[in-house]
């Protein structure tokens, strides 16, 4: 099947300027796992405002890979039949305690099977070339975003 760009999707935050962004108030034992939903939380999360002052539709994180998403990017997943995510609780206060609400956490469910264009690890994917000076350099070869997401 070939990729059908009119259905992919980039969502992340946008790191506006004043945008705000928050911080876990306790530790995340494995934040990629709560992304992936391979864990769910059985209490909300509590997050604490970090920097900024504009609300937007995604809330940056200090935590690098975890994404917090408002109540109208939902509405829309919803209303455009998205399939793939789920959200958990979170709890985000400001810096004056009082809590802010509308906002989730945000996994995905969904998942792709392997891109069988990528070189594979047993073609040599890492390679050792000279560098400038003779000293040996490590050397991956690159991908081109023509070759992402084509069978």
């Amino acid at each position: 099947m070939p990729f059908d760009y009119s259905r992919f999707y980039a969502l992340d935050e946008g790191f506006e300027r004043g945008a705000v962004r928050v911080r876990a108030v306790d530790e995340i034992p494995d934040p990629s796992a709560l992304t992936r939903a391979e864990v769910l939380p059985d209490k909300p999360i509590r997050f604490v405002r970090d920097e900024g002052a504009r609300l937007l539709d995604f809330v940056g994180t200090t935590e690098a890979v975890l994404t917090l998403v408002s109540d109208r990017v939902i509405s829309a997943f919803r209303e455009a039949s998205f399939t793939g995510w789920t959200t958990y609780a979170i709890d985000i206060r400001e810096w004056d305690n009082e809590q802010l609400s509308g906002y989730h956490g945000l996994a995905v469910t969904g998942r792709s099977g392997p891109n069988r264009r990528l070189p594979q690890p047993d073609r040599g994917l890492t390679s050792v070339r000279a560098g400038r000076r003779g000293e040996a350099t490590s050397h991956r070869p690159s991908l081109s975003s023509g070759d992402v997401g084509r069978e």
